[in-house]
């Protein structure tokens, strides 16, 4: 743990698995470049529980994500030393979040929450955000928390990335594939729920 020199939220590796509809590359150079990445539990919970769709060229998220595993780290609050679990806990509990883990169901905010935490007690102040309601909750509490550097998507970008045209068709197609996404998303669930109810109503004749 004491090796990890950047968090990163849970936004940051969504929208980098949604630059290409074809292709993990931007996914996979992300944690290349960034060697020393580490996740918080709450935000290893929250990719983990990321709705799965069918593409054909390419893994879905969280396979991908399990791929890539040896290449990051994954800060578990229940190796802490007993100080800094306390600590942890204590403030996530204040904050509201009881399941302090994030593991037993989603709740906003948590994943940013517990990074900017974790960032604080072990002095890993690089945050990588995608979430500008937690950049201004950061800048609201700068007094608690004066070291968080955060790096948003577009700087994180132009370490991959350092041509600007090919950036800016990056940056727009993440959005538009993020679109996509969870428009597919949406037409999965609503087929699973007409089979479902097929099944039902044939079990019951």
């Amino acid at each position: 743990m004491s090796n990890i020199k950047y968090l990163s939220d849970t936004n940051i590796f969504i929208k980098l698995y949604h630059a290409y509809l074809d292709s993990t590359e931007l996914c996979e150079e992300y944690v290349k470049k960034y060697t020393l990445l580490g996740f918080v539990e709450p935000v290893h919970h929250e990719i983990k529980r990321t709705p799965n769709v069918n593409y054909d060229k390419k893994a879905s998220i969280i396979d991908l994500y399990d791929q890539l595993s040896n290449q990051y780290e994954i800060v578990y609050i229940s190796k802490l030393d007993s100080i800094t679990k306390q600590a942890y806990i204590r403030e996530m509990n204040n904050l509201g979040y009881l399941d302090y883990t994030g593991k037993t169901k989603a709740e906003d905010d948590i994943g940013e929450k517990a990074t900017l935490l974790i960032s604080h007690l072990l002095e890993i102040p690089i945050i990588h955000t995608d979430d500008y309601k937690f950049i201004e909750y950061v800048e609201e509490n700068r007094n608690k928390y004066p070291d968080a550097e955060l790096i948003t998507l577009n700087t994180v970008l132009q370490n991959l990335i350092p041509e600007d045209k090919k950036r800016i068709k990056v940056n727009r197609d993440i959005e538009m594939n993020d679109s996509y996404y969870n428009n597919k998303v949406v037409e999965e669930r609503e087929m699973d729920r007409k089979l479902k109810q097929l099944i039902n109503t044939y079990s019951k004749s």
